[in-house]
């Protein structure tokens, strides 16, 4: 049985609860809706930690929650966590697959978003 895309089926669970279209989320955070679906599908296998930042923002929920770190979906405060660096945007996040037994980078060949 293929691991879960923790990812993916977070970020759709949260896109749906906001009553959003894939298109939607996508032109709020400056990527395209095929871009969503891709990630919602766990078709990209990184994610630029910018991006990151502003879909789990668009949608409310904490960077950590999408990525399966947190099972709680609400954001920490402001100021408190790493993404507050100026660089963020250059830095890339390997989308993590987890599986009860274990944890595992998922690695492809696909462009950063």
């Amino acid at each position: 049985m293929p691991e879960p895309n923790i990812l993916g089926e977070r970020l759709l669970l949260s896109r749906r609860r906001a009553r959003l279209t894939q298109a939607q989320l996508g032109a709020q955070v400056g990527l395209t809706g095929s871009t969503i679906a891709r990630l919602e599908q766990g078709r990209i296998h990184e994610i630029r930690t910018g991006s990151l930042e502003r879909i789990a923002r668009a949608l409310g929920v904490s960077a950590d929650y999408l990525l399966g770190l947190t099972d709680g979906p609400h954001p920490v405060p402001r100021g408190t966590g790493p993404l507050e660096r100026g660089d963020a945007e250059k830095e890339v996040i390997p989308v993590m697959s987890v599986s009860f037994a274990t944890a595992s980078l998922m690695t492809g060949s696909e462009a950063s978003v």
